[in-house]
Parts: C-alpha cells; structure tokens; sequence
C-alpha cells in the first residue's frame, strides 16, 4: 500500500566474510528519509560488537539494500523485533509482561488439547444420559387428562374428556399437546412414549439452533450445561406437560427480538404457537409483538402482528362457543374463586410493589457505590436508552405480573420442583445469554456464522441483561420465600446474583451478567435430593395404585359412571365414563351446580375414594365435589372396602353398589390392594431401585 514503510529482517550467513549480514528491504514506491540511528553496542558474555550505522537514500526508490557486518556466528544476538508503522516502539527499561495465572494456565493448556471440544462435550453429555435415564420414567398423572381427550375422539369422534352425550369440559391448559396426543391414539402407540419422543425432539431442536445461533464458545456451553446437567429440565421434559415447550417458546421469541430487533416469519409462527400452549402464553406473545413492533415500527410487523392476535381470536371464539366458558376450566378451579376483577388488581399491586421496591433499591446503591459515581452513571443511561436492550427486563417484568399476580393467588396442583415458577423465570436467563455479551472473546471462539454475525455489541449491552436477572431472582423469592430459607442451594443462587450485581455495575464485567445467569438459573430449578428421588419412583406409585386399579375397573360388569378424586392414569385405563371429584374436568363442579340429580343421571356406579388410610370413613371431604359424592353413596348404601395404597396416609379405598359388589370384583382389588402395599409402602430409594430397569411407557395404561 502506497505510502507505508514496512521493514522486514532476515539472516544469512556469507561464506567469504565468515560473519552475518542483515538485508533491509523497503517496499517499492514508498518516500524514505534519511535514517541515522546512533552507534550501538550488543553485549554477549564478554564480547562486544559494534553495530554500524545503517545509510539509506532519501527519495522514492525501487530496493534498497545494504549489508552490515554482524558478530560472527560463535555470538548469538536476539533477533531485532518485526515492527510496522502501526506498531508501537518498545519503551526502553519496560517490565516484562506478567505470568499468566494458574487458572489461565489450565485453560490454555486445556485448549491446546488434541480434542478440548469433545472432552467438555462429552461430560455434559455423560452427565445428560445419567440424568435421562432417571427421569425418562417419570410421567405426572396430570398429563393424562390431556391425553384422554386423543383417545376420546379417536374412538368416538368427540372432542371432550367423557364420550358420548356428556356436558363438554375443557379439562387441558394445553390445546398443542391435547391435539397432539390424537397421533397416538390412531396410531395405536403407547401415548407416554410418544411424549417421551416430542421431548427428546423439543432438546434436539434446542441443541440445532444452538448450534446455529452465532454465540461465543462460553455462552454456548453455559446454554448447554444449563438444560442437560440440570435435573430439573428432564424431569420436565418427561412429565408428558407442556411445560418446556412453553418455556422454550419464550425464550425463542424474545430472543429474536433481543437480537434481530424485530420478529420475522418464524418469529411470529412461534409467536402464535406460544398462544396455543398454554393460555396465559397470549400475554407473552402479546408483549414480545408490541415490543418488537415499537422497536422497528415497521408496516411487517404490523401484519405479523395482526394475524397472530386474529388467529388466536379466532381459536378463543371457537372454544368459547363449543365449550360454553369464556375462560378454561381449569381456571375457574384454580383461581376462579379470586374474588371481583378490582381485587385480584390490588392483589397483585400488594404482591409486586414490594419486589419491584427492593430491586429498585438494589439498583440504587450498587450505583451509589460505584467508585467512579457519576460519569459512570451517565455512560449507564446512555447505554440504556436502546429499546432492543431492554428485552430481557421487559420479559422479567411480564413474568413477574403472571408470578406474583396470577399464579402466586391461585390453586396450583401438581407444582412439581416448582414448574409453574420454573417455566416463566428459566427464560430470562437463557434469553440474556442467547445474545453475545460483551465478553472480549476472538473472533476465532464463536460459532459457526449466522446473520448476527457481523452485529457489533455495544460495551454495556448486557445491563439491562443483569437487571432482569436481579427481578427475576426477587421474584422467585417473593413468590416462595421458604425456598431461600430451606435450601442451601437457592440461598447460594440468590447471593451469587446479588453479588454479580454489584461486580457489574462496581466494576463493569460483562462476565458477572453470565454468571447472573447462571445463579438464576440454578435457583429455580434448586429442590432438595429427597424431592427429585420421590419423583423418580413416583410413576411407579401411580402403576401399583391408580393404574392397576383403572384395569380391575375397566374389565368389571357395569357401564355406570365412576367417581374419582384424581382425574389421570386411571380414567384414562377405564372406559366407563367419569365424574372427575377435583373439578378439573367437570364444570358442574367448578362452577358450583353440581346436585344429586347430576349422580343420579350419571348412574354412579363406583367411588374411588381418597382417603387418609385403609379404614372406611377416613376419606378425604374437601371441595363440594367429594362432600356431595360421599353424601350420596351413603345415602344409596354403597359397599364399602380398603384399596391400594398410593404411600403412606394415601389410600384408593372403594364405595360401589351392592348389587355390583360381586365376589369377583372384590377379590380382584384385593390382589390389587396387596400387591400395592408390597411396592407403595417402601421408602422411595427401594421402590426406584426394584423398578429400575422397569419401564411402563412402552405399553399403555
């Protein structure tokens, strides 16, 4: 290039002379000025040569070259640096560069193995198959409510939890994952390992486009470790619910927006699937299209937006009309009973005021404490004044109102290692780590090239990254507080973040964002060992009792109705149709109007009682449903007898009618009722280890 000077040393030893010479060369065409460096002296042990003056015309030359006696070839001198203009001069008397640590060490010398990539991988890996093999077994009992509506119309055609004639119910949260168990139900698959497979392809979509996504190498393994070394994340994955699919949803959908800036096509159809998996996933979907419209402000996101609102309306309608119900049934069970709309409102101010309060205060005096006050709080607004940045905390703050406004205030069952929690705080931290943080890595540590490849990230882009980390983490313990005080290990979470806060706003390390992270994730999926070992061996408790129970049912002479108070597995088994006791698939239930008239049409045959131990009349008479169950199997003089134990203090004992209570049928709960207590009555550690290698999902119920 025209107008650089480039110099360029090399060494070469002329046999006549017996003595190095050093060729400079100059590049062609370049205006050169007369150098004349003063004489020099090299010193090696007690030798001293002396150097001459280079002499170097002036004026644009063609190549110069000059030759300079050098020490003879017994004297070893260093070699004189390779400098260009850009380059800056060695400073005479400067120190020597510091020694690396031990750490930094340690990664270097892991780095420079022959395969590093698939040392670490293969260890995620090893510990992912582990955790797999655990879980892969577990299945809720919930999910068979959803999965009896594939079966039903199947069989029957009919769209509804009971076939036949029955009051329509929407007994699901979930409309994918109801549709979806159709598949099965034609296919004459067992419907637990079909959703054992939609899970497994759930984490292969999530490892393909993480493998796509253009990310540092850091980032990529901390979104990997996060979901296959967590426990948490399998056990959801294979409960047979929606609830990794929902939170990888959000996570798909603000991610775009927190790094395209906008929502595109795919970004919209996962937009529109968010709205049809659960259904506060419209409030998600709803926020994530405004923000990313007031954003761009673009006529493309106008329609996007437009046709997911009216696709989801015109499947709200549609449901509304068949179903007769504005809102799920199991919403009405769950939080119907909040009281006037102005109530829930201030319920939800009581409980959110005061998380939003403390995470404003922790901002405040980790700004306070900063020690270059305020020029760096002013670099803080600025960097914050970018709306695209700003979209992990407007995730934060949408989970926060559905936390501590709806599900903080409701009935929640099954809430296993706090899935409700889990599958709406999990997303923030993946989200702020889909995006490259400012980390000052190489070009040559990311991944593979996507359209964000060439984005540049600004230097304090991750704040708005770690301050929704901080009101989720505020959130999680609002929300549950006797988790940060009964397990060691969310504590550790929350203080890891609290003190990544103040690291980063005290010291500016993006790092500390990861690490945020990383805390956050680690406290919503913390539960204590004992719980994740009684969930391992709980679909074994449900096969001894609910199941095995289902199949005596299911092949004994009567097509009357049967009551139940767990509306799962055992339903599912029978094809007798179904009072549900709870009120998750029974709207008379939920809504209050259930009569004896309504048993008496049913022609209630059977009630499966849950009850406290296996003595009659120690059945559990909570919620109208059982109060008026039980009212009128007494009244109608129904047989009483002990069933199968679920556990210690959980009892299937049975009421059905005297002219059903045929020796047959009585003897074979009995078998039934015994062998559950051989398996049920164990500690949780022994009944995981006899069934270890027992698989029930390759079979139906």
């Amino acid at each position: 290039m025209k107008g650089t000077i480039r110099i360029r040393s090399r060494t070469r030893v002329e046999p006549e002379l017996g003595a190095e010479t050093v060729t400079s060369t100059i590049a062609r065409g370049a205006p050169v000025e007369k150098v004349t460096p003063e004489p020099a002296t090299a010193k090696s042990g007690s030798v001293t040569v002396a150097a001459e003056p280079v002499k170097v015309a002036s004026g644009p030359i063609d190549l110069i070259e000059e030759t300079v006696p050098r020490a003879p070839q017994a004297v070893k001198l260093q070699p004189e640096p390779v400098m260009t203009k850009d380059a800056p001069l060695p400073m005479p008397g400067a120190a020597a560069a510091p020694r690396p640590s031990p750490l930094r060490s340690l990664a270097r010398w892991y780095a420079a193995l022959p395969f590093p990539n698939f040392i670490g991988l293969g260890f995620i890996a090893a510990i992912g198959v582990v955790l797999a093999f655990i879980f892969i077994r577990f299945t809720v009992d919930d999910a068979f409510i959803s999965w009896r509506y594939g079966m039903t119309f199947a069989h029957t055609g009919h769209w509804n939890y009971n076939p036949g004639t029955s009051p329509r119910v929407e007994a699901y949260t979930s409309f994918v994952y109801a549709a979806l168990s159709v598949i099965p139900a034609l296919l004459r698959m067992p419907v637990e390992l079909f959703f054992k497979l939609v899970g497994l392809g759930i984490l292969g979509g999530y490892l393909y486009g993480l493998r796509r996504v253009d990310l540092p190498r850091g980032q990529k393994v901390a979104l990997l470790a996060l979901l296959v070394c967590n426990p948490t994340f399998w056990l959801q994955l294979f409960s047979g619910l929606e609830t990794v699919a929902f939170a990888l949803l959000i996570t798909l959908v603000f991610s775009l927006v927190y790094r395209n800036g906008e929502l595109r096509w795919a970004g919209y159809a996962a937009a529109l699937a968010l709205t049809l998996t659960r259904p506060e996933g419209i409030a998600f979907a709803g926020v994530a299209m405004a923000w990313s419209l007031l954003i761009t402000r673009r006529r493309p996101q106008v329609w996007g937006l437009a046709g997911v609102i009216g696709i989801w309306v015109a499947y709200w309608g549609w449901r509304w009309h068949y179903f007769g119900y504005f809102w799920p049934n199991t919403y009405y069970v769950k939080s119907g009973n909040r009281g006037a709309l102005s109530a829930q409102v201030v319920d939800v101010l009581q409980t959110l005021l005061p998380a939003l309060v403390v995470a404003f205060l922790v901002i405040l005096v980790t700004v306070m404490v900063r020690r270059d006050g305020g020029p760096a709080l002013a670099r803080a607004r600025r960097a914050m004044r970018n709306a695209q940045d700003a979209t992990p905390a407007v995730l934060a703050l949408t989970g926060a109102v559905v936390v501590l406004g709806l599900y903080h205030n409701s009935n929640l069952y099954m809430n296993f290692v706090n899935r409700f929690q889990w599958q709406l705080l999990l997303p923030v931290a993946l989200v702020v780590l889909f995006r490259p943080l400012p980390l000052g890595e190489r070009a040559e540590d990311r991944g593979p090239a996507s359209l964000l490849s060439s984005r540049v990230v600004a230097p304090d882009s991750d704040l708005w990254g770690i301050l929704a980390v901080v009101l989720a983490a505020i959130v999680s313990g609002a929300d549950n507080p006797s988790r940060l005080s009964g397990q060691l290990i969310a504590a550790a979470g929350v203080a890891v973040i609290a003190v990544a806060m103040v690291i980063r706003w005290g010291q500016s390390q993006p790092k500390a964002t990861m690490l945020a992270s990383v805390a956050l994730v680690v406290l919503v999926s913390s539960a204590p060992v004992t719980e994740f070992l009684g969930w391992a061996a709980y679909r074994y408790r449900l096969q001894y009792a609910h199941q095995d129970m289902g199949q005596v049912i299911n092949a004994a002479p009567f097509n009357g109705a049967v009551a139940i108070g767990d509306a799962g597995v055992l339903p599912f088994t029978i094809h007798q149709p179904v009072v549900d006791l709870g009120g998750l698939a029974n709207a008379a239930i939920a809504h209050g109007t259930l009569s004896p008239a309504d048993l008496q049409r049913a022609h209630l045959d059977m009630v499966v009682a849950l009850s406290a131990s296996p003595s009659a009349g120690s059945q559990w008479v909570t919620g109208p449903g059982p109060q008026l169950a039980y009212l009128y199997m007494e009244q109608q003089h129904f047989v009483s007898s002990s069933g199968p134990p679920f556990t210690y203090g959980y009892w299937l004992n049975y009421w059905i009618q005297p002219r059903l209570a045929t020796p047959q049928l009585i003897n074979a709960i009995h078998r039934v009722s015994v062998k559950a207590a051989q398996q049920n009555l164990e500690p949780d550690s022994t009944l995981f280890t006899n069934n270890l290698f027992n698989l029930p999902f390759f079979t139906n119920p």
